[in-house]
């Protein structure tokens, strides 16, 4: 009892002695203002429409506004805050860029400059959006969509001691159609993580366990008025990394870990659990050269892609990710060596090169997925870029070549090409000029065939007027090609926004 009462007094008096010490400092030195507001206001108008068998389009103005209050009680390292309230009225598309919604984003963090400071961030925000696009058959279906957030972090860090953070978070989200097109959908995502920091014998230590589970309804497309398939998924994962300065030319990373993962698909459970490990080394010559080498294995190949697919929970994407395709029971290991080297030949313009090598293989026969395939792939290229007195230059090419064996079956044989280059000029009077144009072409052929070709461009010009204002109009282009057997497609895009910015206003 007595020692628990010691405790007890020494942790009081160890708060007493920081806060009087942090009162002290605030006499002494200046500190910011102790509250701050800001706003941004956004007023405009949009059209959108879709045809796919029947023609839908919708046209609105739209109004937000959006605020910023932020300050400290006390002093700094006690108590700061951050509230952003915003409000906003019209429905708009989900393809749309205004800011809109409604609600309010928190985040307070306690005694941050102590030893151990706790952070609390709380997110709600309800949108009403409209669907559109030409190959989704929800096209113009209006619906209220709402999410929210909670995140709890507190970090404990003693001198000379392992920095270990603790964090807790949940996420909902909601999507409520307004006609009987679609059922309601929901999910709800909980994560809890443990991380250790630490720096012994030269080494910087890094551990992690991460504790996370998720329900949510993924739509049918296809059929959208079929009920909804219910995907839940339990992950454990413990993962760590260590990594040391070798040398002043020669430095070394390595991480291993281990993901449980089960999911249960329409009641139809599968477990894609992994282990990996990979290691890197990098190295430096002087102030030209560079390199990087890789090399590493995962022990299930399609339960890392489908984790990377799905990522943390709470994406807010009702039905994203669907991994209605992946095998309950397939298991490919994938083995991965890679190196990558830079050479700067003048002071403008350098060099590089890179080479892969990734294959699979089957631990055990009978699965569903097919057995060994491997990738060698090379790419190499050049980057150049010079300042002049009133304009600079910048520009890259860079070409790429693969081979893709897969179960026996021919080879496949890529190609590729990639260029940039952009050019600003400062013209009198405080006027700015920026030109940019982009283009690649990549094709396989043999086994598979697939062409694909992408360029664009962009102009921007800004000036400055009376009064600290100043102006800016852009305009981007994009145009893409796609074609496979049976399949041809290609889109164009326009994008055109005029800004008119000063140091305590910005108008878009």
């Amino acid at each position: 009892m007595m020692r628990r009462l010691q405790f007890a007094l020494g942790t009081l008096l160890a708060l007493f002695v920081g806060i009087a010490s942090t009162a002290q400092a605030q006499g002494t030195t200046q500190l910011p203002p102790p509250l701050n507001l800001t706003g941004t206001f956004t007023a405009g108008f949009y059209h959108a429409g879709t045809q796919n068998g029947r023609s839908v389009s919708q046209s609105s103005a739209l109004a937000s506004a959006r605020f910023r209050l932020s300050g400290y009680v006390h002093h700094p390292r006690f108590l700061t805050f951050d509230v952003k309230p915003q409000v906003s009225l019209g429905r708009q598309s989900n393809e749309t860029f205004f800011p809109d919604g409604r609600g309010v984003s928190a985040t307070v963090t306690f005694l941050s400059g102590n030893t151990f400071p706790l952070t609390i961030s709380y997110t709600w925000l309800g949108r009403q959006i409209t669907t559109f696009g030409a190959l989704d058959r929800l096209a113009g279906l209006q619906a209220d969509t709402s999410q929210s957030a909670l995140d709890v972090n507190w970090r404990i860090r003693f001198r000379r001691m392992p920095q270990i953070s603790l964090n807790y978070s949940r996420y909902t989200d909601r999507y409520d159609p307004l006609e009987a097109l679609t059922p309601q959908v929901k999910n709800d995502a909980r994560a809890f993580s443990v991380q250790v920091d630490d720096q012994r014998w030269g080494w910087l230590f890094n551990s992690r366990f991460r504790a996370d589970s998720s329900d949510s309804s993924l739509l049918n497309v296809f059929d959208p008025g079929q009920a909804p398939y219910r995907f839940s998924r339990r992950t454990r994962e413990m993962l760590g990394n260590a990594s040391r300065q070798v040398a002043p030319w020669l430095s070394v990373n390595l991480y291993a870990g281990h993901n449980n993962s089960k999911t249960e698909l329409a009641s139809r459970p599968f477990d894609q659990s992994f282990n990996y490990f990979h290691g890197n080394v990098g190295f430096r010559r002087g102030e030209k050269l560079t390199g990087t080498a890789r090399a590493g294995i995962t022990t299930n190949l399609v339960g890392f892609r489908l984790e990377q697919a799905l990522g943390s929970p709470g994406s807010g994407l009702p039905g994203s990710g669907s991994p209605l395709l992946v095998p309950g029971r397939g298991r490919l290991t994938l083995l991965t060596f890679s190196g990558q080297v830079q050479y700067a030949l003048t002071k403008n313009l350098r060099v590089n090169g890179q080479v892969t090598r990734d294959s699979t293989r089957a631990p055990t026969a009978g699965v569903v997925v097919s057995p060994d395939s491997s990738l060698t792939s090379g790419q190499g290229g050049l980057t150049y870029a010079h300042v002049f007195r009133r304009w600079q230059f910048q520009s890259g090419y860079s070409g790429s070549v693969g081979k893709f064996h897969y179960d026996g079956a021919n080879p496949s044989r890529s190609i590729g090409h990639s260029g940039h280059g952009s050019a600003s000029f400062e013209a009198l009077r405080g006027t700015e000029i920026t030109a940019s144009a982009r283009g690649s072409w990549q094709r396989t052929k043999d086994g598979f065939q697939l062409e694909n070709r992408e360029w664009g461009m962009g102009l921007s010009a800004s000036r400055s007027v009376a009064a600290g204002w100043r102006i800016r109009g852009t305009y981007n282009f994009e145009k893409t090609f796609f074609d496979t057997t049976n399949i041809r497609f290609h889109s164009s895009d326009h994008g055109f926004s005029v800004t008119a910015t000063h140091r305590r206003v910005d108008m878009t």
